[in-house]
């Protein structure tokens, strides 16, 4: 029962979908709000349409299983652009944040603000040359004394996006080979050539990471069957 820990305070739900190169077959589109699809009309590029929709269906899976475990039937995405959509359940909010890369999209959900930020790992980039046109004179010398420029980059980088969608771009900092947003927990992965960032609420102890995929999505809308 996730959503009930996450409703109390100490979990996180990480959702992970890589297919986001091809958009959702025409059929899944009928379980989105129509104001959704008329926002994704607003994107020019395919994959980033295929992103913000695959995105949307998988925070639609979301609420439909917190409400079953809630047993609530007032459960809705309630959309809050530019910022992230927020998850109503009965009288309570879950918090999400939506990143998205290439193929890649995230959702994360949690009871507190969070926020999450997925990145292609390109090591090869000017990096040092980056570091200096994103972060402040101090932040970038920081980074470009590191013994491992790309790992640190990606981690401040993800990080400070983080900040950003938080609404707190101002609070954040690398001190001591480490990211810092002031009032959070940084967490980060790097795993076959992606770089995953999360600032979470001190709260949250843990951070289940479920990975979707389409035909799972399809047999969910279909037919019901369990996603988590």
């Amino acid at each position: 029962m996730i959503f009930t820990k996450i409703s109390g305070g100490n979990a996180a739900l990480l959702l992970v979908f890589e297919e986001a190169s091809c958009p959702p077959p025409e059929k899944l589109l009928s379980f989105l709000q129509p104001s959704q699809l008329e926002r994704s009309l607003c994107f020019k590029r395919p994959q980033r349409r295929s992103q913000y929709l695959w995105s949307r269906l998988m925070l639609a899976a979301a609420v439909r299983v917190a409400a079953d475990q809630y047993g609530c039937s007032r459960a809705v995405i309630v959309e809050k652009p530019p910022q992230a959509p927020v998850l109503r359940l009965g009288s309570g909010e879950v918090f999400t944040s939506v990143s998205h890369s290439g193929e890649r999209v995230h959702c994360l959900l949690s009871a507190q603000p969070c926020a999450v930020d997925v990145e292609r790992y390109a090591p090869e980039r000017p990096l040092a040359r980056y570091a200096e046109a994103a972060f402040s004179a101090e932040t970038a010398a920081a980074l470009k004394k590191e013994a491992d420029l790309p790992h640190a980059f990606f981690k401040a980088w993800g990080a400070y996006e983080c900040a950003v969608k938080l609404g707190r771009p101002r609070e954040f900092s690398w001190v001591r080979h480490e990211p810092v947003i002031t009032g959070f927990r940084i967490e980060s992965k790097f795993e076959n050539g992606w770089s995953m960032v999360a600032a979470l609420s001190p709260e949250v102890s843990q951070v289940r990471e479920i990975r979707l995929t389409a035909v799972a999505l399809q047999d969910f809308y279909a037919r019901g069957t369990p996603l988590f």
